[in-house]
């Protein structure tokens, strides 16, 4: 493994300009996984995809460390992570703690995204007000249940976020995918805690959802609330068309 951290494109460049993985797969479960579509569809025929057994990628640690060191980078924020999950349910996720470690030794920062709740405030000693902490929400308590099963629960993410603001660090939120606008708007209008928000729609999946509306209805708290946020491509696109149409 040469050059873990990488350029992210497409649509995750909307995310951050590097990233690096450390697990191979995730088993949060989410019936929108893209990663996991997309493992299931490259797996060999006859072969079976572990993707719901996640396992830290070999020599993870030391690959980053000789990377950032090579690189002589400095100042960059490097997002955790894309194609997994960097708090996966029950793994030893001590790869997390010391990637991380060696980001911030090199004089980076690191943008943290999971699904893992309070699993990452054991990590919170290792960051400050130059990184950024967040959590994806993607409906309310029953949805998440129902659509994340190996995830945290929803009030875990909640606390988490509570407690990372707390402590000096920048949080934020990724509402994508939608499954609930409502959760959405009452974060905007309650939820002081978060720093910024990303918002984003429902994607590879069927939805009732008028996104016209819904991207409005956003945009509109979020000015009325004094939110710093940001509407995905996605979402703008969409609400482009149906506006064009």
């Amino acid at each position: 493994m040469n050059n873990p951290i990488y350029e992210p494109k497409g649509r995750a460049r909307e995310y951050g300009e590097l990233a690096v993985n450390i697990y191979t797969g995730c088993n949060h479960g989410c019936v929108y996984c893209f990663a996991r579509k997309m493992k299931e569809r490259y797996t060999p025929k006859g072969c079976i995809c572990t993707f719901n057994n996640p396992a830290a990628r070999p020599g993870i640690v030391e690959a980053v460390r000789r990377q950032l060191e090579r690189k002589e980078m400095k100042g960059r924020t490097i997002h955790l992570c894309f194609s997994c999950d960097p708090y996966p349910l029950l793994l030893d996720t001590t790869p997390t703690r010391e990637v991380i470690k060696a980001i911030k030794d090199s004089g980076n920062h690191v943008q943290i995204l999971t699904k893992g709740g309070i699993r990452a405030e054991r990590d919170f000693d290792l960051l400050d007000s130059g990184d950024r902490f967040g959590v994806t929400i993607a409906g309310n308590a029953r949805q998440t249940l129902q659509n994340e099963p190996g995830a945290s629960a929803y009030i875990d993410r909640v606390i988490s976020l509570y407690d990372a603001k707390k402590r000096g660090i920048r949080t934020w939120a990724s509402f994508e995918p939608v499954f609930d606008p409502q959760t959405v708007y009452e974060a905007i209008e309650k939820a002081d805690f978060i720093d910024f928000f990303k918002i984003g729609k429902l994607n590879y999946m069927p939805s009732e959802i008028d996104w016209k509306e819904f991207g409005e209805t956003c945009e509109m708290l979020c000015r009325r609330f004094n939110r710093d946020y940001y509407i995905k491509q996605d979402l703008r696109d969409e609400m482009e068309r149906e506006k064009d149409g």
